[in-house]
């Protein structure tokens, strides 16, 4: 393999894993800045379909940002270094993106996460309800 070529395949795998760190629970702000966008954007299509999903596809995107993430790293790690034998410690990142969720699902139930769907139909609701009633 060429120089050239050698370099080309380590920033590609690099990039990789730059990506799959962003991505990854290991990064203390990924959540806010990445995972929490990507997931609530994921979870409002979601909701468009039907409104009571919309947790479930929170919690599910979440997740598959974290192991996006993981499995990005653990595959470009092993390509760079050209290891067989995975070295991630992945019971620790499960723990760590169970933790996470937990958060997340409590802060969905006390209504700091939520999707504007539910105001919306909240609001279409309420105005159909005077309609009817006269009022």
């Amino acid at each position: 393999m060429t120089r050239t070529n050698e370099n080309l395949r380590r920033m590609a795998w690099g990039s990789l894993f730059a990506i799959g760190f962003t991505l990854s629970p290991i990064s203390w702000w990924n959540d806010a800045v990445v995972n929490l966008p990507i997931a609530y954007l994921a979870a409002q299509l979601v909701a468009m379909l039907d409104q009571r999903l919309f947790l479930f596809a929170f919690v599910g995107a979440y997740w598959a940002t974290n192991l996006i993430g993981l499995l990005g790293m653990h595959v470009s790690a092993r390509k760079l270094l050209r290891q067989t034998e995975p070295r991630i410690s992945l019971r620790r990142f499960f723990l760590i993106s169970l933790l996470y969720t937990l958060l997340i699902v409590a802060l969905a139930q006390c209504k700091w996460i939520q999707s504007p769907f539910n105001q919306l139909m909240g609001h279409k609701a309420a105005s159909g309800a005077s309609l009817t009633t006269g009022q």
